[in-house]
């Protein structure tokens, strides 16, 4: 079983959500879009010139920055395969001070309890192919091409980008010439079985609640 290493935000992590409810919560801004088309949140926020202090501001508010949740696709994948035997590491750029490390270390084993076998946090938007040459070969997800680019060359992992609004109209050469693939699910990863444990777990969830409906007391 290869092992899977996987960005945070926007790959496991809805990092958008809770955003938008610091900007509110603490600033004051309103916006009707969720998930961005633009990485930087210029069409969530064109009021703002430049989103990278509030960013920073966020990163460094414990108190929403651990509050981060999983997106529920992302915690079936990864518990069916913790289950299969894949050794899990998070491989995140979200800023090493002590208070955003903390947030993000607590939002994961909240959100993901002992699925997650390593988690490695790096300065806020560094590629990370320095720590990827250090892990075991496996399959690496990333929501930026330009992560993504970087291990591709310089790792000899199998490299995917997962697809989000603000990616969605990304070319690359490497996407067109197949080197690279983009993902739409992470249930999409080509791991043996793995398409098929996930309906044996959905059909045992399904069986489970039509159970419970049946003993319910009327």
């Amino acid at each position: 079983m290869l092992p899977l290493h996987t960005d945070a935000d926007g790959v496991v992590l809805d990092f958008s959500s809770t955003f938008h409810r610091f900007m509110k919560e603490a600033y004051g801004f309103h916006t009707p879009v969720n998930e961005p088309r633009d990485f930087f949140f210029r069409d969530a926020y064109p009021m703002i010139d430049d989103i990278t202090p509030y960013l920073i501001s966020f990163f460094e508010d414990y108190d929403y920055f651990s509050q981060i949740k999983a997106y529920p696709e992302a915690q079936r994948v990864l518990a069916v395969l913790k289950d299969m035997g894949a050794a899990i590491t998070i491989v995140t750029s979200c800023g090493h001070t002590n208070v955003t490390k903390q947030g993000r270390l607590d939002c994961i084993e909240r959100e993901f309890g002992g699925i997650i076998e390593d988690v490695v946090i790096l300065p806020t938007g560094k590629t990370k192919e320095s720590v990827l040459k250090t892990l075991p070969k496996g399959v690496f997800v990333d929501d930026q091409i330009h992560m993504c680019e970087s291990a591709l060359l310089h790792t000899e992992h199998d490299i995917y980008l997962h697809h989000r609004r603000y990616n969605a109209l990304t070319s690359h050469p490497m996407i067109e010439s197949q080197q690279l693939t983009r993902l739409h699910s992470l249930a999409e990863l080509p791991i043996a079985g793995l398409r098929n444990a996930i309906n044996v777990v959905h059909n045992n969830d399904k069986e489970c609640s039509n159970s419970a409906k049946r003993l319910s007391p009327r």
